[in-house]
């Protein structure tokens, strides 16, 4: 026991000082992308502070005396490039490399903006810009693409992911949302269509159709409740059909009561026909010769043309896809709790009580008839529930299970603990007992021991000495009684070796 206690004494003082003299280490980046570790794990060492990365490179951990002067350190360094980097480009570059460093320079400020929404971890931005065509058609829309990685237990909402594809596209000439492909680290698809009006996938529509189930069963009940109140006497079921493709419609509508002048076309033609008179001959064709008599005629002839048009009215609609295309609800009310009410007051109609419990219903959920809604209310007498007697029992809960762990792990420590070491204090107790008695003038033999029986002290024997106590004379002289030859040949043992 002295040397068990000295080692454990040793033990004990080699952990306290291993652990006095260890440096506590705090996180400094927890989550963060691989080359951000890196980067910060890179000026840390330049500066010479202790750093330690753990968590498959996601976590660097400084010492808690140096965090500060890391932090400041970490924060100088930059891995995503921005438009701020510009200034330090060469001054001789073709346009193919200004282009790239340009696209390179908007990527990393995009990404650095999505780095500040929370639960973002790490993100990278890859951008495709707009070419244009020789001609007309052949102009290539910009796309985008954007992986993000999330910290441990986030996730993205809808509107979160909404105003990540917005944010892009408005930062990028010419790309639209639906361009924008948002995925993260473990290959999930969070924005497909993402023109923030349209369900991306089966699943938004799926989450969209029980919310407006529960939307129009929560509108029903708030209208029954004053009426039948909160027991179980009704119950709600709504089913929401939404169209599942969007559509697009034109229309055209000429107006012909009513007419534009479109042109106005006037033509006028004047004629003059004027002719020599007298004798036909020589005299009468020469010129110089004055006329004495002849005849003129005039006429004039104008023609006017209009071109009229009608106004036509361009109409374009469009469906997308979500809207309600129908709505059933069934309702199951409790006739049996209606004729109890009419039976306490006198001046309810049941009938009536009913027809309004109708026009509730289809109100609350906004019955459209031309929509082809369905609004089914029945009214019979419900099963009343049977109340079973519980039987008393023991019920194992956790506080049970806490405290008979807690029962034994104590048995346990006493049986394997405080056993053994009991029963290596008690002997030496016992052996001073039996050294003090054993001077009195008292016969040796034991009493006890004479009344046993002899196929008994060979294993009594033995347990006294294997527990280090003393043997009584009476016990050895009925051994050497039974074991004479054995006796006489430890006898001759002892005398020969001395």
């Amino acid at each position: 026991m002295l040397l068990g206690s000295l080692g454990f004494a040793i033990i004990a003082l080699m952990g306290v000082s291993i652990w006095a003299t260890q440096v506590p280490y705090a996180p400094l980046v927890a989550g963060g992308d691989v080359d951000q570790i890196r980067q910060a794990a890179g000026a840390l060492e330049a500066e010479g502070i202790l750093y330690d990365i753990s968590d498959n490179g996601t976590r660097l951990d400084v010492p808690k005396s140096s965090l500060g002067r890391a932090w400041i350190v970490a924060a100088s360094v930059d891995v995503l490039p921005g438009l701020s980097d510009v200034s330090e480009m060469p001054a001789v570059l073709t346009p193919g490399q200004q282009s790239w460093a340009f696209t390179r320079a908007r990527e990393g400020d995009i990404a650095r903006m999505i780095n500040e929404i929370q639960g973002v971890a790490a993100t990278r931005v890859t951008l495709v810009p707009r070419e244009e065509g020789t001609y007309f058609g052949e102009t290539r829309p910009a796309t985008a693409s954007i992986m993000v990685r999330l910290n441990r237990g986030a996730s993205l909402s809808d509107r979160q992911i909404m105003g990540v594809v917005n944010l892009v596209s408005s930062a990028v000439d010419g790309l639209e949302p639906s361009g924008v492909s948002l995925v993260d680290d473990k290959g999930n698809l969070l924005s497909e269509t993402s023109d923030g009006s349209v369900m991306g996938d089966s699943s938004d529509l799926g989450r969209y159709r029980n919310k407006l189930e529960g939307d129009y069963m929560t509108a029903v009940r708030s209208s029954l409740l004053p009426l039948l109140g909160f027991g179980s006497d009704f119950s709600v079921t709504a089913t929401v059909e939404l169209k599942l493709t969007s559509t697009e419609t034109v229309t055209n509508t000429i107006e012909t009561t009513q007419q534009a002048v479109l042109s106005e076309q006037v033509e006028e033609t004047v004629t003059q026909d004027a002719s020599n008179g007298g004798t036909p001959g020589v005299d009468a064709n020469q010129t110089e010769r004055t006329t004495t008599a002849g005849r003129s005629q005039n006429s004039e002839r104008t023609a006017s043309t209009f071109n009229y048009a009608y106004p036509t009215v361009e109409e374009i609609s469009r469906t997308t896809a979500g809207g309600v295309e129908r709505v059933s609800v069934a309702v199951q009310v409790n006739e049996s709790r209606l004729i109890a009410m009419a039976e306490a007051n006198e001046g309810l109609d049941l009938e009536q009580a009913k027809a309004d419990i109708q026009a509730t219903v289809q109100a609350a959920v906004g019955y459209n008839e031309a929509r082809g809604d369905q609004v089914l209310v029945t009214f019979l007498p419900f099963m009343q529930p049977e109340l079973v007697e519980a039987t008393a029992g023991f019920a194992v809960g956790p506080d049970v299970l806490r405290y008979a762990v807690a029962a034994l792990g104590m048995v346990l420590f006493f049986l394997y603990v405080v056993r053994p070491v009991m029963s290596q204090v008690t002997p030496t107790a016992k052996a001073e007992v039996r050294q003090s008695s054993s001077v009195k003038d008292e016969p040796s033999r034991d009493p006890i021991v004479d009344d046993e029986s002899g196929s008994d002290l060979v294993g009594r024997l033995r347990k006294l000495v294997d527990n280090y106590e003393p043997v009584g004379a009476g016990d050895l002289n009925r051994l050497v009684d039974r074991e004479e030859e054995a006796a006489a040949q430890v006898i001759r043992l002892w005398t020969r070796h001395g």
